[in-house]
């Protein structure tokens, strides 16, 4: 009993270690998933790897070309292999993983998730197996199902994964006439650390006509730029707007004329039109069309009426709600009016900024 405790032990010690390689490919990888493997054999480390960007190679690749840049070459045949995600067994940017695997004599591969992508979706196991490979599957899986939660969402249902982030006071305000933030410094930083992990950013007209904000990733360590998404349905946005740059997407009411349009589209803006329909967009459509850019997440942080829109719609997968332990006594409110059904959070963190307090936690569907 205690050897097989010591070994489902040491095997999650390897499986989080090739989980924490996954990470550092975030916000780099997309729309691929985030993926790490390491090379055991002997129980030591022969060659690792993560996916460092779409197109590249994958992390069993890299961990096998660590392995032969280290010598360990000859070492490689008789391995276990620990992946986060299953290997893939068909051609896209890259050859197949499994094949790789399985010219490498690889005799074990341990693997967290299954790939629900339906080119692989256990192929990728099944074509392992039928060359006597061991497979075992499931090992940390919560862990690996919380890494990709982007990709995952996408896979399914061909729609972003949706991070919702607002600020308030202790009375529930989100503007004050004597603050330009809300939020300290510290949470503001944060703020940006989560916008380096998505895609795209969203927000309503009402916020770049008051701010006129940027919109990007002010982190040393981030190399993601990210798409503005701006819901500016009578293309009220003014030329000289900040956000404005090569893949915004501004997001207009159907058949609108302007002589706006043409100038933007030279300096590389996108426009997707919708219907609007009692003053709103269907963001389900939104979200559908921005599947189809490749886009698997999106941070809101829209004003008080996008993100009651959002909300309202059931849209909303991950809430960060940061609340200024101040009372402000003027200004909006967070939400608009009522919610059309009192909003759950489940697995739920809370942190602490100095005076700010960060609550997170998943929407209940």
């Amino acid at each position: 009993m205690f050897i097989i405790k010591s070994m489902i032990k040491k095997n999650k010690i390897i499986m989080q270690k090739a989980i924490e390689l996954a990470k550092l490919g975030e916000g780099k990888v997309s729309p691929n998933p985030q993926v790490g493997a390491i090379l055991i054999k002997n129980n030591k480390i022969i060659g690792q790897g993560y996916h460092k960007k779409c197109g590249l190679n994958h992390a069993e690749i890299e961990a096998i070309k660590d392995a032969i840049n280290r010598g360990n070459k000859n070492r490689i045949a008789g391995s276990s292999l620990y992946v986060n995600l299953e290997p893939c067994s068909h051609y896209g940017n890259t050859p197949p993983c499994v094949d790789e695997i399985i010219k490498r004599k690889i005799k074990k591969v341990i693997i967290a998730l299954k790939d629900p992508n339906k080119k692989v979706n256990g192929g990728g196991i099944k074509k392992l197996r039928k060359n006597n490979i061991k497979v075992e599957l499931g090992l940390m899986k919560k862990e690996a199902l919380i890494l990709n939660k982007y990709f995952l969402k996408y896979i399914k249902t061909g729609k972003p994964y949706v991070i919702w982030k607002g600020g308030m006071s202790l009375d529930g305000k989100i503007t004050n006439s004597n603050k330009k933030y809300i939020t300290n410094k510290k949470s503001l930083e944060y703020v940006h650390k989560i916008r380096s992990s998505v895609d795209a950013i969203l927000v309503g007209i009402n916020t770049i006509i008051n701010d006129n904000p940027e919109l990007n990733v002010r982190l040393k360590s981030s190399k993601n730029k990210i798409i503005p998404v701006i819901l500016d349905p009578n293309l009220k946005i003014n030329l000289k707007s900040r956000v404005l740059r090569k893949k915004a997407i501004i997001i207009v009411k159907k058949n609108l004329k302007s002589n706006k349009i043409k100038k933007l589209e030279k300096i590389g803006v996108k426009f997707l039109e919708l219907d609007v329909v009692n003053k709103k967009f269907n963001l389900k459509k939104l979200l559908k069309k921005l599947g189809k850019l490749k886009i698997i997440s999106l941070l809101v942080e829209g004003g008080q009426a996008t993100s009651t829109e959002f909300i309202n719609q059931k849209l909303v997968d991950e809430i960060y709600l940061f609340i200024s332990l101040e009372m402000f006594g003027q200004g909006e409110l967070l939400i608009l009016g009522k919610l059309d059904k009192i909003i759950m959070l489940k697995d739920i963190e809370v942190e602490k900024f100095g005076n700010n307090i960060l609550v997170r936690g998943y929407t209940c569907g």
